[in-house]
This record gives structure tokens, C-alpha cells and sequence, in this order.
């Protein structure tokens, strides 16, 4: 039997009762529509994308006209071109989600551990170890699709995070790659502008997510906000700490 993972507090997050607001439904209500939601994405889809034309149906499976595009304004939804995905799929759905959730509770205690380190000592642990898990998932990563899988696995590096070159993921980089005056170093320096004013921000951390820097809405202001960052790449943990 299939399950989806629901946090406890999930009926009290902030984006519930944005959803309830921006629809004029009680948060109780909301809860139970986005579960109707998310379980049809765990049980017709492999990845969490599917065809933009899924709105209209997700939205008359919530009962609710413009429900998809209410949850992609608290960025619980990605809308891209000819495509649709949730965030973060792999790590709420499926069978092995449990297991996911739980590697990722370990990993989130260690980079805890290592947040007071210096810089150095964190680039010999945490940044090596995640380096060669990176180079390791590239053998088998999308296909011609190069410079998109590079600045994801320059986010997982810099943020600590490890999220996987899923198409949700790549197809949002490439989309945003091929907007006038964009480069990949620029964006490289964007995640560098971010991670140093949210890194250490136990709020704004988990916002150095691909659907929030690369979300169509917000990726021109960040791009255009990030600081000259050349050659500062290896900024220390104390320089972070007067972040955002």
C-alpha cells in the first residue's frame, strides 16, 4: 500500500494559510485539498512532473479553480513552460520516502555539527565527502544537459543540500540559462550572493532550493541583487554569519 510522508505541522505552516487566504478557505480545508493533490502525483507520476494540461484536472480534484496556480505562489508547485512538478518530490513520496526522510535528518545533524568548523575544516569533511557523492551521481545524471546538472551540483556544494538532477529540477535551470544576459557564472555567483546571506539563517536556509532561486517570478531580481563575488568563493563560516 502506497503512503505519503505528512509532517505534523503541516496544517500550521505559513503556506497553509497563504493558500487559505489567497482562496478564502479555511486552512483545515486547504490541508485536506493539498493531499488530494499530492497523492495523485505520487500514484500517476515517477518524477512529481507531469504535463501543464494536469492543472485542469488538479484543480477539479481539488474542487477549487485555480488551486495549481495558488500553490505555485508559496512555491508548493513549479508551473514551467509545458510542465508542472513539486518540489522536493523525491524526498516526501513514494515507498522509500521514509527512508529518504530519515538520511536526510542525519545529514541535516551533521552539517550542524560542522557549521561552527572553520572553512578549511568543513571543505576536508562535509564539502569532499558531498563533492564525491556528486561526481559519483554524474554517471548516471540527464544526459546533454551539462551546464544545468553543474549549477545544481554547485547549489548542493555550497548550501550543503543534495538535491537530485530530476527533470523538474534541470528543465526550471535550463529555462532560466536561456533568458537574455544569463550566464552560468553569473548564476554561480547568485547561489554564492544567497547561501552567503542565507546559509547560516535558519529561516531563509531552506529557501536555497531550486524553486525558489529559479522560480520564473523571483530569478531576475536575485540575479540581478547578486554581489561581486569573484575569487570570494571559500567565504568563511564567521564572514557568513552576518548573513540576511
Amino acid at each position: 500500500m502506497s503512503w505519503l510522508k505528512f509532517e505534523t505541522t503541516t496544517p500550521d505552516k505559513v503556506e497553509v494559510f497563504e493558500l487559505a487566504r489567497i482562496l478564502g478557505l479555511d486552512p483545515d480545508a486547504v490541508v485536506g485539498k493539498l493531499l488530494r493533490v499530492w497523492a495523485w502525483f505520487d500514484q500517476h507520476t515517477e518524477d512529481g512532473s507531469a504535463n501543464v494540461s494536469g492543472i485542469l484536472l488538479l484543480d477539479r480534484l481539488a474542487g477549487v479553480v485555480g488551486f495549481c496556480d495558488a500553490m505555485a505562489q508559496v512555491d508548493w508547485l513549479i508551473i514551467e513552460d509545458d510542465t508542472i512538478g513539486l518540489p522536493n518530490f523525491d524526498r516526501h513520496n513514494g515507498h522509500s520516502a521514509k527512508n529518504r526522510l530519515l538520511s536526510a535528518e542525519r545529514k541535516r545533524r551533521e552539517r550542524d555539527n560542522v557549521a561552527a568548523k572553520s572553512r578549511p575544516n568543513r571543505d576536508k569533511s562535509v564539502t569532499r565527502i558531498e563533492k564525491n557523492r556528486i561526481e559519483k551521481k554524474n554517471t548516471t545524471t540527464l544526459s546533454g544537459k551539462p551546464d544545468a546538472v553543474e549549477i545544481l551540483n554547485y547549489l548542493n556544494l555550497k548550501a550543503g543540500k543534495s538535491f537530485r538532477p530530476v527533470d523538474t529540477h534541470i528543465k526550471m535551470i535550463m529555462a532560466r540559462l536561456k533568458e537574455p544576459g544569463v550566464t552560468v557564472e553569473g548564476i554561480r555567483e547568485m547561489i554564492d550572493s544567497k547561501c552567503a546571506a542565507w546559509l547560516t539563517d535558519d529561516k531563509m536556509g531552506q529557501f536555497l532550493r531550486p524553486q525558489t532561486l529559479f522560480n520564473k517570478s523571483k530569478f531576475a531580481n536575485y540575479y540581478d541583487e547578486r554581489k561581486n563575488v569573484r575569487g570570494n568563493r571559500d567565504t568563511t563560516a564567521a564572514q557568513l554569519e552576518g548573513g540576511f
